[in-house]
């Protein structure tokens, strides 16, 4: 991405806000440095990896020992529970769920007896294709085919089921975000969204009315997790990020 783009944190820097990105930039190729708009700034080349990454803070470049959806969660909350004596954005970027999955030990295993339905849109029938572009059946047994995934390394049920537990960390994740805000008395005032990428088909699952926890809600059904609202927060399905955002109040 080309530095002279202009971008919205930094459009927010102008209007005094402190900006924080936390996680996967994936716009620079090999590069990891800082990008324009940023005041505070946590990230990796490329894609990353799901265990031990090499952290760019702030310029500085450190090998970090532990799972990576934990890590950059951990400098998250930090950031959160900072003093700030102005309006904030915190992008959190996860490296998960991106294929090929790794689960957190954890959660690995979690749901090794489940067996997940295959789409009716999976069939390898004419009516599938009917008005589609020809690339929809040749991809088929391709690397991201539905019958040749990753070069056979995987099958439609094992590639689900480790993208679930793979979400489950990022589930955690979105707990301890809540949970910062809510102790810094920051949750009613601060507008935040969640958006997941790498989708797979999704049925709607509401996060406990009473606390507003999204924490233990079963992702399965890909970003089910991320499925339905919690107060303050909403969820998007589109396979481009996005960000809302409005004034916080600050201690």
């Amino acid at each position: 991405m080309p530095r002279d783009i202009p971008t919205f944190p930094q459009g927010l820097q102008a209007a005094g806000y402190e900006t924080a990105f936390v996680g996967k930039w994936h716009m620079g190729g090999a590069s990891d440095d800082p990008r324009p708009g940023f005041d505070h700034w946590v990230s990796f080349r490329g894609q990353g990896p799901y265990t031990n990454p090499t952290l760019n803070i702030n310029g500085t470049r450190s090998e970090t020992p532990g799972y990576t959806t934990d890590l950059l969660t951990d400098h998250a909350v930090e950031f959160i529970r900072r003093d700030h004596d102005r309006p904030f954005l915190l992008y959190l970027s996860h490296k998960a769920v991106h294929a090929p999955f790794t689960p957190a030990e954890r959660h690995a295993g979690a749901y090794v007896d489940t067996r997940y339905p295959r789409p009716a849109s999976m069939a390898d029938i004419d009516a599938n294709y009917t008005g589609k572009p020809a690339w929809v059946r040749a991809q088929r047994n391709s690397w991201h085919g539905v019958d040749g995934m990753y070069d056979g390394r995987t099958d439609f049920n094992g590639f689900v089921r480790e993208y679930a537990e793979a979400l489950l960390a990022v589930d955690d994740s979105v707990g301890r975000v809540v949970e910062a805000l809510r102790d810094e008395g920051l949750l009613e005032s601060n507008a935040a969204r969640l958006h997941l990428g790498q989708r797979l088909p999704v049925r709607r699952a509401r996060p406990d009315r009473q606390t507003n926890d999204v924490r233990g809600i079963d992702p399965r059904a890909a970003h089910r997790a991320l499925s339905g609202s919690v107060r303050g927060w909403s969820a998007s399905g589109s396979p481009t990020s996005c960000t809302t955002f409005r004034p916080i109040r600050t201690r």
